[in-house]
């Protein structure tokens, strides 16, 4: 899980940073926080996604802030009014340890333990986004829609087909899993405004 006080500094701050741009189209406190508590579960299980498959792979990962994502999210809930928030203010950076599954001597980071890392993230927030429209579909809570947007726009993110995000790395190991799961994200995009 997250460890340690600055990881945990990072990972509050970039649910602040998230929370604030979605709550730019409509700004008063009960929509900040139910979207700071909506942005804090989804990084959560996002971030829970990455420990358990690095640990699984013998890859030690550490969360850090990026200023340059922090300015992109803000930016980008302030041009959209808070419908299309790159959320990329936390930048995981990976390493081998020394051993990997099944305890096996590892040399290095390869690209298909690298791929499965990082995809496991975005795929957690972009099933996470296809349960919850569904649920808005048949049961019509707005607060289901809500959770299935940021969920959406958090996985889309993450996947930006560029180092240092998780995407890079998948489109490293698999191109076909990145197309597919980025294809996903703007179908559920797509279905969120049109139900």
């Amino acid at each position: 899980m997250i460890s340690g006080k600055e990881e945990w500094r990072n990972f509050l701050i970039s649910v602040l940073v998230v929370a604030t741009a979605f709550t730019v189209q409509n700004i008063n406190p009960g929509f900040f926080v139910l979207c700071f508590i909506i942005v804090f579960l989804s990084f959560f299980a996002h971030e829970v996604a990455h420990e358990k498959l690095s640990d699984l792979e013998g890859i030690e990962s550490k969360s850090q802030l990026s200023s340059i994502g922090i300015v992109l999210t803000l930016a980008t809930g302030i041009l959209s009014q808070g419908l299309a928030v790159l959320a990329i203010p936390l930048l995981t950076k990976m390493r081998a340890t020394e051993t990997g599954r099944w305890l096996r001597k590892t040399e290095g980071i390869n690209d298909v333990e690298l791929g499965l890392v990082s995809t496991s993230g975005p795929i957690v927030n972009l099933t996470i986004g296809t349960v919850f429209i569904a649920l808005y579909y048949f049961l019509g809570i707005w607060t289901f829609w809500l959770v299935s947007l940021i969920n959406f726009w958090i996985g889309l993110s993450n996947l930006i087909p560029v180092h240092p995000f998780d995407g890079g790395n998948t489109v490293l190991w698999g191109g076909w899993l990145w197309f597919t799961s980025t294809l996903l994200g703007i179908i559920g995009i797509i279905g969120a405004f049109i139900i």
